[in-house]
């Protein structure tokens, strides 16, 4: 995506007539771009890398001469991470980056598995063997369209609001869009990552695509818009504070209700003894004001009467008299 300089380097054009491809949901967008394109699709049998071995070798390529390459490289597995921290590299430069690996040293190195019998023991590069056989596959380079060109952007799902349509923290709108901006549900947009000016959406009934700008107000067309552009340009990403701050601030607030919970449970302890005393004292004064009240005469404490003690007969000793 992006325009093209004068002095960018180019790839061979290819007409490609069919795509191999995995059965995997995430190569979905790449089988309805190759349908729209014309092309034909033929899935892979699950689990079988030889069905596609120039397609693997070109990843295997990738690995070694570009991706380790990077710094943000974390290999295939733990063992190639290493312990060193590592710098994130943004997605359109790592896009960029490939590309240009592919046009200037992929298109250019010599591969294996171009070779010819006339010529044992060398080996040629892609765009050599494609210049060789220009002539001979009789291709005819033709430009994609305004509509294809489009539907190959990078798709994304939004519904219709009042305001236009909001993609990366932008709103955009267009006139075209009032026919169509009461309708339910979400609706595809395209949008060249390398251009944040304008999306297309594609209109719910004819298909056609809707052109929207956006509507914030660009700095370069203010007065000293530039300048000020520039400096906000040099200034770092600022980091958002409130992480620091909601952690001092919920340690401070742990303890403050560490603190009244604390307060609070020793409050109801001392309520609670002194409501069993006072319970208690009451309890205790009810009695003494109910044996004031009472009028009937105590029994005076006697002692127990003795009782005689049998003496048992001589004669029989089963047999026992009173003394």
């Amino acid at each position: 995506m992006g325009q093209a300089t004068s002095d960018a380097p180019a790839m061979p054009f290819i007409a490609v007539e069919t795509l191999t491809m995995d059965r995997g949901k995430d190569f979905l967008a790449s089988r309805i771009a190759a349908e729209t394109l014309g092309w034909s699709v033929i899935d892979a049998p699950p689990h079988s890398p030889t069905a596609k071995p120039h397609v693997e070798r070109f990843f295997k390529s990738m690995n070694s001469l570009f991706l380790s390459r990077l710094d943000a490289y974390v290999g295939n597995s733990p063992d190639h991470r290493g312990r060193n921290a590592r710098t994130p590299i943004p997605f359109t430069k790592l896009v960029d980056g490939m590309w240009s690996f592919i046009v200037t040293v992929y298109q250019n190195r010599p591969h294996k598995g171009l070779v010819l019998r006339d010529h044992p023991g060398r080996t040629f590069t892609p765009n050599q063997m494609y210049s060789a056989s220009f002539d001979a596959s009789a291709g005819i380079p033709i430009p994609l369209s305004q509509f294809d060109y489009i539907a190959l952007m990078p798709r994304f799902e939004r519904t219709f609001r009042s305001d236009g349509v909001h993609l990366g923290n932008e709103i955009y709108d267009s006139p075209d869009l009032n026919e169509v901006r009461t309708r339910p549900g979400k609706h595809e947009v395209r949008q060249d990552p390398y251009d944040t000016e304008r999306v297309w959406v594609r209109h719910p009934e004819n298909g056609e695509w809707i052109t929207c700008f956006a509507r914030s107000i660009r700095l370069a067309t203010l007065p000293y818009g530039t300048n000020t552009a520039a400096k906000l340009s040099a200034t770092a990403q600022a980091e958002d504070p409130h992480s620091s701050w909601a952690q001092d601030f919920l340690d401070v607030e742990s303890e403050r209700v560490s603190k009244a919970r604390d307060q609070a449970e020793s409050n109801t302890r001392t309520t609670r003894a002194s409501k069993a005393k006072q319970k208690k004292a009451t309890k205790a004064a009810a009695e003494h004001a109910n044996r004031k009240k009472d009028l009937l005469p105590r029994p005076t404490a006697t002692e127990p009467t003795q009782l005689p003690v049998a003496v048992p007969v001589r004669e029989h000793p089963d047999d026992y008299t009173i003394a």
